[in-house]
This record gives C-alpha cells, structure tokens and sequence, in this order.
C-alpha cells in the first residue's frame, strides 16, 4: 500500500496551490523554470472607510401599469382591431374595417348598419366606375347590329377553315370598334375595378366573423340578430339572386352590353351568375349577405339614375339604343338549346373535301363492279 507522510502531503498541496496562483514559463537560454506572479484586482476603492459624497438611492422602480382588456376598451369607444390583428397599414382591408368600426363604435349604430353605411359610402366614393360602364353600355347599343354582323361572318369563316379570311374580318373589326369609340381595355378595367372593391369589402368583412369580433352575435335585425350564421329563412340568398339578376340585365357592372356576348357567356352570366350568388349566400355569414344584397341594391340604383334623360345629358351619357326584335333574349330552355346543338351540326368546306378524296381513294384501290 502507497503511504504518504504528512510532510509528503504538504508538499503535494503547495505544489498544486503555486499551479493554481503561478504560470509557467521555460526560458529558452537556461531552461529554467521562472514563474510569474498574478497580482488581483484591488479593493481598495470600494471597501473604504471614507464616507461617500453625495450618493442617494433611487426610487424603487414602480411596475407598468396592467394594459387595458378589450371590454374595458369598447366601453371607452376606442379601436381594438390592432389588438385582434384585423388593422394592416398596407392592406385596403384594414382602413375599411376601421370606417365599420368607427361608424359602430361613434355613431351608436349597431354591426349591419355599420355595414350598410360603410357600403353606401364605399359605391358613392367610387362613382366614377358605374359612370364609365354605362357610357360603354350605351356607345356599344348603337353597333349591336355591325357587331353581330362581324360574329357571323367570322363563324361562317371559321367553319370553312380560312384563315386569311378570318384575319381580315378581325382587321376590319378593330377599325370599326376604333372609329365608333368602343375601348376594350376600359371595359375591362371596369370590371377588375367593380371586383376589387367588391372582394375587399367581402374579406374585410369575413375576417370580422373569422375572429369573432365582439358585437357580431346580436349586431343584426328581426330573424338575423347573430351576423355570424347564414339566413336560416334563405331570404337574403333569394333577395341577392334577384337583384344580381337584375344588374346583368342592365349590363350595370359588366361594363359591356349583355347583348354583344356569345351566346354562353350571354346565358351563363344572365341565369348561372345569380345561381351562382344564390348558392354561395346561403353558405356565407349574413354579415356577407346583408353586404352583397347592399352593393346589388346601389347597382341597381345607378342603373335606374342613369336613365333618368337629365342626369344622361349631366353626365354627357350617350343615349341607349333599344335592343331589336332578333337579339331579345329567348327563355333560357331555348337559348341553351341553341347554344349547345347550333355550331356542331356544320361540317366545313375542308372537311366535306377530305371525305371525297378519301371516298375516291378507296373506289380506285377496290375490285371494279362486275355487271351480271
């Protein structure tokens, strides 16, 4: 057994003891060992006997104050959609749902009219887009005839496969649509600007009732108190179907005449459109529905202005031509009947080429017919 002396053991623990206080160096002449010493920092400035000059002690630091809850805040009539993350800066979303807030919280009107105002006010702020969809309206009524000229022949020659002839109708198109004013980039601006405000008002809405902002539930009227559900009687679907309806009628929004479009396009917006609404407005909340039937109602109110003789003459609308007897619309059996069986039963002038040629082929290449 390894036995250490007590004068063994001190000198193990001086040893450790100058390792731990000491660092070696080994100089390279006489390769000795040379120790430096390590000096710690010095207390004397701090643990003093003098008395210090001109020291206090600061107040205790009060706690913040607790933040506001959102009750307490829509008591005080103050905004909380920062604090539920419906406020964007960048967004039209936000400004918008900040115009139902105030109109809600300032003027003590409860959710659907908030809505109703702000949807007024929004189609009134931007009237200067129905304006220049009834003056398309109006400018394309007056070539409904040349315009349904121009479909036929290119029908017709489309059928036949000419291609030369084609380029030619459409070349002579373009310069009458350019001589009679008609603009096809304004008529679609019209309705990318007709959708964009419908669909940002819609979002902005719908994210009220994602978030369940606070009022929603008894902010409506007689069988719609919660805003939150769809219509359980399906009239606001049935109200917005109609009036859809009646705005593709009269080309309010569309910025074109109804009357000018194919045949489909002509039949899927004047009868699938408002199915369409219909369909969807029985799925929505009816925060959304009482929205969209309020935007339907004031499309249908510029259209009924803008028939009024004095305000056409105002706002320098041209005056619109009555539809003819051929181009009134048929029933919608008949017109889907049309549009589905009239192009397919033609053959064209290529195609009915092609079949005799290859009818003469097969007569040369067969056996003669041998008279009995």
């Amino acid at each position: 057994m390894l036995h250490f002396s007590r004068n063994g053991g001190k000198l193990i623990s001086n040893t450790v003891y100058r390792s731990l206080t000491q660092y070696p160096t080994l100089d390279r002449k006489t390769n000795v060992l040379n120790t430096i010493q390590c000096r710690g920092i010095s207390t004397k400035d701090i643990f003093t006997s003098e008395p210090l000059k001109n020291f206090t002690i600061p107040d205790v630091p009060l706690p913040p104050l607790p933040t506001k809850s959102i009750t307490e805040m829509l008591a005080e009539k103050q905004s909380i959609l920062s604090e539920m993350g419906l406020f964007e800066w960048h967004k039209p979303t936000g400004y918008i749902r900040y115009a139902m807030e105030y109109c809600h919280l300032n003027f003590d009107i409860p959710w659907w009219g908030a809505i109703v105002a702000t949807t007024i006010a929004l189609r009134l702020i931007s009237f200067y887009v129905p304006l220049i969809s009834q003056r398309n309206v109006a400018i394309q009524s007056h070539c409904r005839d040349e315009m349904a000229e121009f479909s036929r022949r290119m029908k017709d020659a489309q059928l036949e496969n000419d291609l030369r002839r084609t380029q030619m109708i459409l070349a002579e198109q373009n310069a009458f649509i350019k001589e009679r004013g008609i603009d096809p980039l304004k008529q679609a601006l019209t309705m990318v600007a007709n959708g964009g405000v419908f669909i940002t008002q819609f979002w902005a809405i719908k994210k009220f009732v994602a978030l369940s902002y606070p009022g929603f539930e008894t902010g409506g009227f007689l069988w719609l108190q919660d805003l939150t559900i769809a219509d359980p009687l399906y009239i606001l679907p049935l109200a917005t179907a109609l009036t859809t309806y009646g705005i593709v009628k009269n080309g309010a929004d569309l910025g074109s005449d109804i009357e000018q479009m194919g045949k489909g396009m002509k039949y899927f917006f004047l009868y699938g459109f408002p199915a369409i609404s219909f369909g969807a407005t029985c799925f929505f909340p009816s925060a959304i529905g009482i929205y969209w039937l309020t935007s339907n109602c004031m499309s249908l109110f510029y259209a009924n202005l803008f028939k009024i003789e004095a305000v056409r003459k105002l706002l320098k609308i041209p005056k619109r031509a009555p539809p003819t007897k051929e181009t009134n619309i048929k029933g919608l059996g008949k017109g889907l009947l049309d549009t589905f069986s009239s192009p397919k039963g033609e053959v064209s002038i290529n195609e009915i080429r092609r079949k005799d040629m290859s009818n003469f082929e097969k007569a040369g290449r067969s056996e003669p017919i041998k008279k009995k």
